[in-house]
């Protein structure tokens, strides 16, 4: 081998070691951090800068799942399922010693479970390790008991997350130092269990269901969204006003009286459910509403105060696909309710599907009237009566262009006006009882009289009646937020309401 084969080889091995060198910084730089789903620890490469050598990283833990079968109930063990996260800040020089905060949640993704006995015997219990070893029994979020609960394997102690939804703040703002006298990396591990308890008892309503959660680490303040705000105020039902209506609402017999739906309904004479939109710190101007609920994941709103009296449909006919009001409600006009939403705000407003096929009836009980309205026996074509040019009734008219429409504003369904009563109201069929939604005056709702061509149905403290569309009513626009929307504070209450963000 000559010396000039000899220095080939040589670059050629200096060549290959810069193209692997290169592989490497271009493969860290694009690491993405997430939790394993597979229940494999994952080191993120999330980068907080102290000064040029110091680094905040953190380990992701695995998913936490607890899926139910006929073992649990056959057996007296304790379903368990549980994780580690960790912070790391790493030190590579002889300064002095910093320190950085970061932050740890527990995020609900999907929890199902119910009391089976009742409130005081929890079942589902998340505990906590801090990086000193010590059980947790203290965190951020006050909104969830720590409890004691004895089963037949011993008392287990932890926090009630039973019926629990959304996020949990476990630390804000929790301290790691390094050390500054040598290089080393100094790390913080958390342990996080949940826990379904086997209460020994007959616990067959939680059999067949699915608890998942995520331990999250962060260097930086989660925002919790207004849907788990709302979420997590939810205990046992009727509780600060409000339902979570899963089918679990049942009257004497066991027989279902909720929507069924997986939404959170305000309920009663006055819950503290007002809103409004803010810049961060405060309301902005003349935006105060309130929340009919969680629906489909999203905010459902109405406006605090009547918009204006008007007609359903001037022109007389029940098809709301033509009204004359979802025209003022939704058009770019200075008269539209449109023009009313804050400038920055009006884009967060969702484009909403609203089912306007109508009822036949009004003489249900709520979940009969949600079943007809939006529900599994929705009104069909052939069943409605639409008008021809001369304003004659001729059923082959119509289509499933009438029984629905897109659009930001709408109105309330009947269905919304009746559970937002207390539950013994939905069994008694006295809705318009004990109601935050109703007054003195009449209301339009969105809910056409589906056995007539030009009548809707209108609501008042009284009850429900069915007026001719070219009558004057009070209109109370009622719209869906995307699915971004944070709170930043307040109670819920008229002086205090929740401020949103996004």
């Amino acid at each position: 081998m000559n010396k000039t084969d000899i220095e080939n080889k040589k670059k050629t091995v200096v060549i290959i070691c810069c193209l692997m060198l290169l592989l490497v910084t271009v493969l860290s730089a694009t690491y993405a951090y997430f939790a394993s789903q597979n229940g494999d620890s994952i080191r993120g490469n999330l980068d907080m800068e102290v000064d040029s050598t110091d680094a905040l990283t953190f380990e992701a833990g695995s998913a936490i799942t607890i899926d139910t079968n006929e073992n649990f109930k056959s057996s007296s063990k304790n379903f368990v399922s549980e994780t580690s996260v960790k912070a790391i800040l790493n030190r590579v020089d002889g300064e002095d010693i910093e320190s950085q905060d970061y932050f740890v949640y527990f995020n609900i993704l999907n929890n199902p479970f119910i009391y089976t006995v009742n409130s005081e015997k929890p079942e589902l219990l998340l505990q906590i390790e801090d990086p000193d070893g010590n059980l947790v029994t203290e965190i951020a979020d006050k909104t969830i008991d720590y409890v004691t609960v004895d089963a037949p394997t011993g008392s287990i102690q932890g926090f009630d997350i039973t019926t629990k939804q959304g996020l949990v703040a476990i630390d804000e703002a929790h301290s790691i130092e390094a050390s500054g006298d040598i290089a080393r990396n100094s790390e913080q591990e958390w342990h996080i269990k949940v826990t379904l308890v086997n209460l020994n008892t007959d616990q067959a309503q939680n059999i067949g269901k699915e608890f998942r959660a995520q331990a999250l680490i962060q260097p930086e303040k989660k925002n919790k969204s207004i849907v788990d705000k709302i979420a997590s105020t939810y205990k046992t039902p009727g509780e600060n006003n409000l339902y979570y209506h899963d089918g679990s609402n049942t009257d004497i017999y066991g027989n279902s009286v909720d929507a069924n739906d997986n939404s959170y309904r305000y309920a009663g004479s006055n819950p503290n459910n007002y809103v409004c939109f803010s810049d961060g710190t405060a309301c902005l101007n003349n935006n105060r509403y309130r929340i009919i609920g969680v629906i489909d994941n999203h905010l459902k709103l109405i406006t605090d105060a009547e918009f204006k009296t008007d007609y359903w449909n001037s022109n007389g006919s029940n098809g709301w696909e033509k009204s004359s009001l979802l025209t003022t409600l939704n058009n770019s006009d200075d008269s539209s309710f449109l023009n009313t939403i804050p400038e920055s705000w009006q884009t967060k407003i969702f484009d909403a599907t609203w089912y306007i096929g109508g009822i036949s009836n009004t003489d249900l009980k709520p979940n009969d009237i949600y079943a007809e309205e939006v529900g599994e026996r929705k009104i069909q074509p052939d069943e409605l009566k639409c008008l021809d040019n001369d304003g004659i009734s001729n059923v082959s008219l119509c289509t499933n262009d009438n029984l629905e429409v897109i659009s930001k504003f709408g109105l309330l369904y009947l269905s919304d006006v009746a559970f937002a009563s207390n539950k013994d109201e939905w069994i008694n069929n006295n809705y318009y009882n004990n109601n935050w939604l109703l007054s003195d005056a009449g209301m339009w709702t969105l809910t056409r009289d589906a056995e007539s061509t030009n009548q809707a149905i209108n609501v008042n403290s009284s009850g429900v009646n069915k007026a001719s569309v070219n009558e004057l009513k009070s209109v109370r626009p009622v719209f869906y937020l995307t699915s971004d929307i944070t709170y930043v504070s307040g109670d819920g209450t008229y002086e205090s309401p929740m401020l949103l963000t996004y």
